[in-house]
């Protein structure tokens, strides 16, 4: 009696350059090399009906490497390609990858983009190494970025330069597009957020991605107020009778970049904001 056993669902070949998967700009690529020897190829099409340029960010070991170059898909499936760079070190940054052939019609059958192969170098490496990659488009820009507290603060301190009013976090919402409008997704973006801008120890940088629809949202917690501060008593809205208070603050502001990207002037890969930080803060009453 024989007993039926499915066979495991087989994974896309792309260890040679015709076989190469097709992925889509702006999509990170993670994988792993199944032995040390192995090798891998991605092409990512430019972005219809512009795009002749891209920012390959790659992350990968040192048993590894990574080629990119410029390349053309033929109606008989092969590439035409540009002369290759590889890449033995500089993990984790980015490289401009600038392609001399037309930029791609929509709905075409033989786009331009970018060809990347990923292989093994050394043959006694341990089995399925990991990596990553992400090929994105070069003029993303910062197309609005915003920070806001709702904490119960008194939000009179007397600020100068006048910025929102924080005291245990800032939120953040920053959305991310490219020169034609449209949102970038998986745009690496460093925040840095200094809670005194007179200490440059007071900087707490992090990095994320935005996500599908190009926005990074997150909200920072800031550590102790550390250093001088300034004081200030007996403030409070206009009027009289009015609340008062007295308290202490710093100065600090939250800068936003995305890493690698280069938009078109006078469009910016950043963006800084102030704030206020309320260290302490007394009610003094109703006078």
């Amino acid at each position: 009696m024989g007993i039926n056993i499915a066979a495991p669902q087989a994974l896309p070949v792309n260890d040679t350059q015709v076989q190469a998967q097709t992925v889509d700009m702006n999509e990170w690529v993670t994988g792993q090399l199944a032995l040390p020897l192995s090798k891998a190829y991605y092409f990512i099409p430019f972005k219809a009906p512009s795009q002749t340029s891209a920012i390959l960010t790659p992350t990968f070991t040192a048993n590894q490497r990574i080629g990119y170059r410029a390349a053309q898909k033929t109606a008989s499936g092969t590439f035409n390609v540009q002369t290759e760079t590889i890449l033995s070190s500089g993990s984790g940054a980015t490289y401009l990858i600038s392609s001399p052939y037309p930029a791609n019609a929509v709905g075409t059958t033989t786009p331009s983009g970018v060809l990347v192969r990923v292989y093994g170098v050394t043959a006694g490496a341990p089995n399925d190494e990991p990596f990553s990659f992400r090929v994105g488009v070069k003029n993303t820009r910062v197309d609005s970025y915003d920070i806001s507290n709702t904490e119960t603060i008194s939000r009179y301190y007397p600020a100068s330069p006048i910025g929102l009013q924080v005291a245990n976090y800032v939120d953040m919402v920053l959305v991310a597009k490219d020169g034609k409008g449209q949102v970038v997704k998986g745009q690496p973006v460093e925040l840095t957020t200094q809670t005194n801008v007179q200490d440059s120890n007071s900087a707490q940088s992090v990095l994320y991605r935005t996500n599908i629809n190009g926005k990074v949202s997150i909200r920072t917690t800031l550590a102790s107020c550390l250093g001088a501060v300034e004081s200030k008593t007996n403030y409070g809205p206009f009027g009289s009778p009015t609340d008062h208070w007295s308290g202490t603050a710093q100065y600090g502001s939250s800068l936003v970049q995305l890493i690698g990207a280069q938009p078109n002037a006078p469009a910016t890969n950043y963006r800084q904001v102030p704030f206020v930080r309320i260290c302490s803060e007394t009610y003094l009453g109703y006078y």
